[in-house]
Parts: structure tokens; C-alpha cells; sequence
């Protein structure tokens, strides 16, 4: 009995570690709704994902928090830096998890977003086939990637058409 419980003890322990070290992406996406229209959730949004192993999720939220310290730096060095920052982790996002769906999506609105001079528009054309093909209906950030498709100016009309009716698809 008693090999029993501690093995039980040791389960709970393994799980609780686990949890502890690992994000919460319902808080996470939370952050990052607030911090699009809330440029002191930027820093929150920033922390969380600073506070994590890196897996692919992680650094697409980490590096977007980057991308939203650029949109809103006045310093010119800064907002280079902080969107070069954003791109290289985005990407590499992309290579841990190639087939997430809100890793490419937080890819493709940064890009597309990028001034083009900045040559970080490289990956919009396979992301957008990549949401295209692969958007679910009711994803947690299906109002925000509504809001974003309805005037995303990387994407044609009919595109737009396609990607809302798959959000709206029961």
C-alpha cells in the first residue's frame, strides 16, 4: 500500500511540475486579445511568454509581443530591433510547429503588416494557403482572426470570403 501511494504521490508531483512549466494559452491568448488594443497589456503579454520553455506556441506569442513593442516604439532603432526580433522568432515558431494553425496565423498578420522594405514578407504566400486549407470553425482566436480578415489587405476578396465562412462553419 504504502509503494502504491507514493507512487501516486509521485504521478501528482510529475503532473504538477509539468504544469507549472508549462503555459497557460488560455491566459496567454487572453493577454494577447488585450494587448492588440491595450498598449500596457504589451509588457503582460511579454512576462507570460518570457516565462516559458520555448516550444513553438510559446515563442509565436513571445515574438508577437515583440511585434507589438515595434507597432508601438517611437525610437526607430527600437522598432527595428523589436520587429527583427518578432520575424526571426515567428519563424522559427513556424519550423518547431510547422502545422499549427495560430502559429501560422500570428506569422501571416505580422508579415503582412511588415513594411515591405523590411523584406519580412517572405512566408506570406504559403500562409495564407496554409489558413486557407486548414482554418476551423469556433478556433479560440476566431474573433480576432475575423476582425483581422475582414481588412487584411494581403488577402483578395474571395479569399476573405472562404476564410470567414470556415470561422462561421458549424
Amino acid at each position: 500500500m504504502f509503494v502504491f501511494l507514493s507512487f501516486l504521490g509521485m504521478l501528482n508531483a510529475s503532473s504538477t511540475d509539468k504544469l507549472l512549466n508549462e503555459p497557460n494559452f488560455t491566459t496567454i491568448r487572453e493577454s494577447y486579445k488585450k494587448a492588440l488594443s491595450n498598449n500596457k497589456s504589451i509588457s503582460q503579454l511579454k512576462k507570460q511568454t518570457d516565462a516559458f520553455p520555448k516550444s513553438g506556441l510559446a515563442l509565436a506569442y513571445n515574438a508577437t509581443a515583440w511585434a507589438l513593442m515595434a507597432r508601438e516604439s517611437s525610437w526607430i532603432p527600437d522598432k527595428l530591433d523589436y520587429a527583427s526580433k518578432a520575424n526571426e522568432f515567428l519563424n522559427k515558431s513556424v519550423q518547431l510547429d510547422p502545422n499549427n494553425l495560430e502559429i501560422r496565423f500570428l506569422r501571416f498578420s505580422f508579415q503582412c503588416n511588415s513594411p515591405d522594405m523590411l523584406g519580412y514578407k517572405t512566408h506570406l504566400k504559403q500562409d495564407k494557403e496554409y489558413l486557407i486549407k486548414n482554418t476551423p470553425p469556433n478556433h479560440p482566436l476566431k474573433d480576432i482572426m475575423k476582425a483581422y480578415f475582414q481588412k487584411c489587405a494581403c488577402i483578395s476578396a474571395s479569399e476573405k470570403k472562404t476564410l470567414l465562412n470556415l470561422l462561421d462553419a458549424s
